[in-house]
């Protein structure tokens, strides 16, 4: 074989042949550097947000005004009371002093006065410290110097009451007081206040358990079960929270059970300040799991004058007890 020659010249370059399929992505680089913040206008306002539900302090406070229509001692109840405020001034109730006072109102009072309930020192030393002043922690005081919470003319006998007078100083009276003053038998106008509290009457339910609870065996949680059926998202009311409620709804003529409140003292209480919690063992039924009427028992109920009112196996006279059949007051 002769020797290899040489090599010739390139021939020119075919066309091209299709793509090959795409390789694996790299990594990651680098995150840059923040660009400069833009320069355009702000954006419209949103739209409002709901309106509130109230407070659980008496920090919402204002005054409706004074009734034309003007009433003695006796309206009825305090849900009577709060009912008269409704239907002339719609969305108010009858004032306590702590609440009427926070409103700071310039509206003069009627010269016959007008009726006003006391309010309550939520952490006094004794059960429930009346008091005749104001601050935002003070609530509703439901028994003395109302008049029998609002069921008596008297004046006669034994009665107590508070009222504004006409140059808007506050006014406790009693049959203790000497020489004697104007009583339950003068006819006032109502001072009415239309600030909303959180807490709502949700209603009186329909079912009328006894003492042993809605559901036997299940006591507390039962009778909250009871009222979130019938009002959704309602529980069993504790007497704080019914009191703050300032409901125009009449109680059922076989009253209502609800829970008793406790002060900050740990005293069992019947009063409506906004820092009463609720009592979960004395006057409760043994907790809402006995129908007894004898031997040791206590419960709680509200009458139909809308006070609250407990009761035990040591009042006199024997009271008919945890036997019972009355609806739940229940509170949203």
């Amino acid at each position: 074989m002769g020797a290899i020659g040489m090599m010739g010249p390139m021939g020119m370059s075919g066309t091209a042949g299709p793509a090959g399929p795409a390789g694996p992505a790299g990594p990651m680089g680098m995150t840059g550097s923040t660009g400069p913040a833009g320069m355009g206008n702000p954006g419209p306002q949103g739209p409002a947000g709901p309106t509130g539900n109230g407070a659980y302090g008496e920090d919402i406070n204002a005054f409706a005004g004074f009734t034309a229509q003007l009433t003695d001692g006796n309206a009825g109840g305090r849900d009577a009371m709060h009912a008269r405020c409704a239907a002339e001034l719609p969305g108010s109730h009858l004032c306590h002093i702590s609440e009427y006072q926070l409103a700071n109102s310039a509206t003069l009072v009627p010269a016959s006065g007008a009726w006003i309930d006391p309010s309550v020192i939520p952490h006094a030393a004794s059960n429930n410290d009346t008091t005749f002043n104001s601050a935002v922690g003070f609530g509703r005081e439901d028994s003395a110097f109302n008049c029998f919470a609002w069921t008596s003319s008297a004046s006669t006998g034994t009665w107590s009451t508070t009222f504004l007078r006409s140059d808007g100083v506050v006014q406790a009276t009693s049959s203790n007081t000497f020489p004697a003053p104007p009583a339950c038998n003068v006819q006032r106008a109502l001072a009415c206040c239309n600030g909303a509290p959180k807490t709502q009457l949700a209603g009186f339910t329909t079912v009328q358990p006894d003492g042993a609870g809605a559901t036997p065996g299940a006591g507390r949680p039962g009778m909250h079960a009871a009222c979130n059926a019938q009002f959704a998202g309602s529980h069993m009311c504790h007497i704080a929270e019914y009191l703050r409620a300032s409901s125009p709804v009449s109680v059922p003529a076989t009253g209502a059970w609800l829970d008793p409140s406790v002060n900050e003292n740990d005293d069992t209480v019947t009063s409506g300040a906004a820092r009463f919690g609720r009592e979960t063992s004395s006057f409760t039924c043994f907790g809402w799991t006995s129908n007894t009427a004898t031997g040791t028992w206590s419960s709680t109920h509200l009458d139909t004058d809308g006070n609250a009112h407990l009761q035990s196996s040591n009042t006199f006279p024997a009271q008919i007890g945890c036997t019972a059949r009355r609806p739940i007051a229940c509170c949203r």
